[in-house]
């Protein structure tokens, strides 16, 4: 889920992205869903030409580019369909849980606050994540859309699910 300072970040290089990259689909994960919050979402998408649906709204009609999920208990089901993780609260107070992204096997992508989790840290050793500082918002996009190399985003997802497997096998016989 992302706050504020999250978005202030994401969002502008989510919209060059999605010019970029037609088929492109988002999923946003307000970490606090209220009507505000959903109502400036919404504002960004209609800026920026992108269809629009809430979860709160069901699933009739074609796909929308961007699903913003206002109701609790979507976001296992977002990342299984996902093929990147942006996970937010890096970019204010620190990371939020980063596992349960990396156990679905995906890349992930966070802000410079990240020194909170130690599995964000072990992500970053292994190759599994990136952490992307503000002054670099280049990098932001490149990480998030997967450009320009498909190999390492397909490395990253490797990555990421072996050090799941490591870290259940160390929780299994008592070594964490």
């Amino acid at each position: 889920s992302t706050w504020p300072p999250d978005e202030a970040r994401l969002l502008p290089a989510l919209a060059r992205i999605a010019q970029e990259v037609p088929a492109l689909r988002m999923v946003l994960v307000p970490h606090e869903p209220l009507a505000e919050h959903i109502a400036s979402l919404r504002r960004w998408t209609s800026a920026n030409k992108l269809s629009v649906r809430a979860t709160s709204e069901g699933n009739s009609g074609p796909p929308p580019r961007v699903l913003i999920i206002d109701s609790v208990g979507f976001l296992a089901e977002a990342y299984a369909h996902a093929h990147v993780a942006f996970v937010g609260g890096a970019f204010s107070t620190g990371v939020h849980s980063v596992i349960e992204p990396a156990i679905a096997g995906l890349p992930v992508v966070f802000g410079p606050r990240h020194d909170n989790s130690f599995e964000a840290v072990q992500l970053l050793a292994h190759g599994a994540a990136r952490a992307v500082r503000d002054e670099h918002r280049h990098d932001l996009r490149n990480h998030v859309s997967g450009a320009p190399d498909e190999h390492r985003i397909a490395d990253m997802q490797v990555e990421a699910r072996e050090l799941v497997h490591v870290v259940q096998r160390g929780v299994a016989h008592g070594d964490a």
